[in-house]
């Protein structure tokens, strides 16, 4: 029994050492996480009293912190970068830096409400990842315990992510990246971008072949029909327990209002852009990291 154990103690350092890692060389600088380096020092600097925004891409991406600062007088710094590292870890990240007369502003999205206010557990691992330094804002068990339930999803869903991106040699059309944010925190690489004539729908029916199993107007396959684990890429343990030994493709009617929990039948996907990720690495799909938030902005405005 003593030899079983230390085996599997053994066993179980090589897997985390491995994973570690694997995470380690996967990692990219310049990944929109990375930005968070970017805003610690941004909150370490600068001159007080300030205004200081915190928690997601709403504010990162929706708010003119110029303008701001024109109308209050005051100098305005955007900190948020992803709603799922929790409302806790965001406000973790700033507590150190906050000095006397300094106003926080919390801008929360609908998920921080609802389960997430120690984070997503995937969220964490990816923050912690780009921004080791972001490690100190970790202060509850909850948010290690779900970490450590989601390395199954890293390993699925990130990394298959982060390999593709350094095979592109860090290249990307995508704002989602660490150079997109201007002085005060602000994602602004969008703001001078046109798309005349961009048609999320033929992305969905064309070059993502959504439709082979998303079938219009219910977006699901007509009839009594499934298909095989193999196909989409996950294990088979739920479909064998089916008479025909399949998954049905969900319909996609309202999927946004099904977030909570995950996707697939037991929510290894936190999110729809985590799908369309694993989509885009099962069937070979090429699609550029532009075409994976679109197309999963489009899957959830059905």
């Amino acid at each position: 029994m003593r030899l079983f154990f230390r085996n599997a103690a053994i066993m179980a350092g090589l897997a985390g050492a491995t994973l570690a890692a694997l995470l380690f060389f996967a990692r990219d600088p310049q990944s929109f996480g990375a930005s968070s380096i970017d805003k610690r020092a941004l909150l370490r600097g600068g001159p007080s009293p300030r205004v200081i925004l915190v928690v997601g891409s709403n504010a990162a991406l929706g708010v003119d912190s110029g303008r701001l600062e024109q109308a209050l007088k005051m100098p305005v710094v955007d900190a948020a970068v992803t709603y799922l590292v929790g409302l806790r870890f965001a406000l973790e990240s700033a507590r150190p830096y906050l000095r006397r007369g300094d106003v926080v502003v919390i801008m929360p999205e609908y998920d921080n409400f609802y389960g997430l206010l120690d984070g997503d557990g995937a969220g964490l691992l990816a923050a912690v990842n780009d921004d080791p330094g972001s490690l100190a804002a970790l202060s509850t068990r909850e948010q290690v315990e779900r970490m450590l339930a989601s390395l199954g999803d890293i390993v699925k869903v990130f990394l298959p992510q982060r390999v593709k991106a350094l095979a592109r040699g860090g290249k990307t059309d995508s704002v989602y990246r660490r150079g997109s944010f201007d002085a005060r925190g602000d994602v602004v690489a969008h703001l001078d971008r046109a798309s005349p004539g961009f048609d999320p729908k033929a992305l969905f029916e064309g070059k993502a072949r959504c439709t082979n199993c998303h079938v219009p107007p219910l977006y699901t396959l007509p009839g009594f029909n499934s298909v095989p684990a193999a196909t989409i890429g996950i294990d088979s343990f739920q479909a064998d327990r089916s008479p025909n030994h399949g998954y049905r493709p969900p319909p996609l009617r309202g999927v946004f209002t099904r977030e909570k929990g995950g996707f697939f039948h037991d929510g290894r996907f936190p999110t729809v852009n985590d799908v369309v990720a694993h989509f885009d690495v099962q069937f070979g799909l090429g699609l550029s990291a532009a075409e994976e938030s679109d197309l999963a902005e489009y899957v959830k405005s059905l």
